[in-house]
């Protein structure tokens, strides 16, 4: 394990939860040519997949064919051009995100006496942005985003200072335009014994770590952690977090990282636009398997 990933004991679910909605499909085309045996029917298109190739096949109202090679589609197999265009551009989603890592840290430490600090970890520092891959085996012309995580050197002691805590979260988040938090474990169910395991007990008061995050227009997330090391009666979390501690990472603390999947340059929106334009109306694949 490189030393920046030890920190993320806390945040564990935010990479693989990162928000990914299937969207609706977009358009009509002029046909689709069955591929059951069939002759085609005029302006009928249809795709079909022979990996790692993704291809839809459109027959034109002259008879004449064309296979389109989504690797070239320049947005992402989990959303619709639509929605890549209509999310906010990446410029503009991270500045907003700043601003709300600032709102919300400054309440939470005017509120609980708390300081706060980004985390100890170099590979964030390096780069806030990153390319992604489209899905159908090609790259993508939207962005990825990892803010550096912020945690407080304090943790409210109580439940019910906890879910202020997350109240105050939840303003900042309401206030622009994301959804309300929620937990992991509201989200994402799992037995009482395996959240006795993940997070130190199967209720949210009684848990050595409490995860949640929300999502916000577009790709964006948030994940947040509070933990709470004076619950981890058996020493549990103390063991398993001895090398993020070791590298600087807070105990009793705070977390809360910004970031989101996908999201368009504004400098890139007439050139992402020419690029999907030969896909405009086909009915969109499935993403290739990992």
């Amino acid at each position: 394990m490189e030393p920046h990933e030890l920190g993320h004991n806390r945040l564990a679910t935010a990479a693989r939860r990162a928000p990914m909605s299937r969207a609706t499909r977009l358009g009509t085309w002029l046909c689709v040519s069955l591929i059951i045996g069939v002759p085609a029917l005029v302006g009928l298109a249809v795709w079909a997949t022979s990996p790692p190739a993704v291809v839809t096949t459109v027959v034109r109202a002259d008879g004449t064919e064309e296979r389109v090679q989504w690797r070239d589609h320049p947005g992402h197999a989990e959303w619709s051009t639509a929605d890549a265009l209509a999310a906010p551009p990446l410029d503009e989603a991270i500045a907003t995100q700043e601003s709300m890592v600032r709102e919300m840290t400054d309440r939470l430490g005017s509120r609980f006496g708390m300081s706060w600090s980004s985390g100890p970890d170099p590979a964030q520092a390096e780069s806030i942005t990153f390319e992604t891959e489209n899905r159908w085996g090609g790259p993508s012309m939207l962005r990825g985003v990892n803010l550096p995580t912020w945690q407080s050197d304090a943790v409210p002691g109580t439940w019910a200072g906890k879910q202020e805590a997350m109240r105050i979260m939840s303003e900042v988040l309401v206030a622009h335009g994301w959804s309300e938090p929620y937990l992991d474990q509201e989200r994402w169910p799992e037995d009482p014994e395996d959240l006795v395991e993940m997070y130190g007990g199967s209720r949210p008061e009684d848990q050595v770590l409490v995860a949640g995050g929300a999502e916000g227009p577009g790709s964006q997330w948030m994940f947040f952690s509070l933990q709470d090391m004076s619950l981890d009666a058996d020493g549990t979390f103390a063991k398993r977090n001895e090398g993020a501690a070791a590298y600087g990472w807070e105990q009793n603390s705070i977390n809360v990282s910004f970031g989101a999947s996908g999201l368009l340059p504004s400098g890139d929106r007439a050139e992402f636009e020419r690029r999907a334009a030969p896909f405009a109306g086909l009915p969109q694949p499935d993403a290739l398997e990992d």
